[in-house]
């Protein structure tokens, strides 16, 4: 996986817009990358808006949990209990 910040985003998606200029990929294809651009331009945004919020808050008591740092329940294991009657 590559690390990807707001520059290299926007350079991807430029390379992109070129490629679809020149017809180097179908629209099927630019379809798909736009809406991939559309989720990874969502989380940027995410971040950005916790990265706000967590500088407004720094004066004050409240704390934002740390969802992404907390290890989720393994759920996948657990087995359906049948009702039977």
């Amino acid at each position: 996986m590559q690390v990807v910040n707001t520059k290299s985003m926007f350079s991807y998606i430029c390379r992109t817009l070129d490629d679809i200029d020149h017809q180097r990929i179908s629209l099927n294809e630019a379809t798909v990358k736009s809406n991939l651009i559309k989720q990874a331009v969502s989380v940027l945004n995410y971040e950005l808006k916790r990265a706000v919020t967590e500088q407004l808050l720094s004066d004050t008591a409240t704390a934002i949990r740390q969802v992404e740092s907390k290890g989720f329940d393994d759920t996948t294991h657990v087995k359906m209990i049948e009702n039977t009657k």
